[in-house]
């Protein structure tokens, strides 16, 4: 290279300055942290979708007890559904049936965010006797004329499944 051109070079450091270390630190810091709240939102959302299968017991008593009286249970011992396994040193505090073909599920302390929030599955059934009862939860909108329970669920949309959620 001749002398004209050498001026142009710059002479870059080739170790890191006192100045780089703690933006550097700083910026893995901040990355580390949205990774563990995302990853403590994700959770929160397995858990939930865990609670959609392990309604299966109470609907199953709830059919049952609905095809015989021809009416939806009021309570857990009406229905012939123990939650006592489901609630012993578990993420569940209560598993309730209630009136109107509903079944509300309240986390215990064990699970964070959702401690103490509540989750509603309502049981819906067509004009005609003939039609399968389908099962809506949470915010989840149901069709027009259909009867069903109030909706008692206190976790937000954010903190539900997609299909637990208003879609407004």
């Amino acid at each position: 290279m001749d002398a004209r051109m050498r001026w142009m070079q710059v002479a870059w450091p080739t170790s890191t300055t006192m100045l780089e270390l703690p933006i550097c630190v700083t910026i893995m810091g901040v990355m580390a942290t949205v990774a563990a709240y995302g990853f403590e939102r994700a959770q929160e959302r397995v858990r939930v979708l865990e609670v959609l299968s392990i309604v299966a017991g109470p609907e199953t008593s709830m059919i049952e007890y609905h095809a015989v009286n021809g009416t939806w249970p009021v309570s857990n011992q009406e229905a012939g559904y123990s939650s006592e396994p489901l609630t012993k040193n578990s993420r569940l505090r209560s598993v309730e049936i209630r009136e109107g073909g509903a079944v509300d599920i309240k986390f215990s302390n064990r699970v964070g965010f959702l401690a103490n929030q509540t989750l509603s599955i309502r049981a819906w059934q067509g004009l005609s006797a003939d039609l399968p009862t389908a099962w809506r939860c949470g915010h989840s909108g149901v069709p027009p004329l259909a009867p069903v329970a109030a909706d008692k669920t206190t976790l937000g949309d954010n903190e539900l499944p997609s299909p637990c959620r208003s879609h407004q």
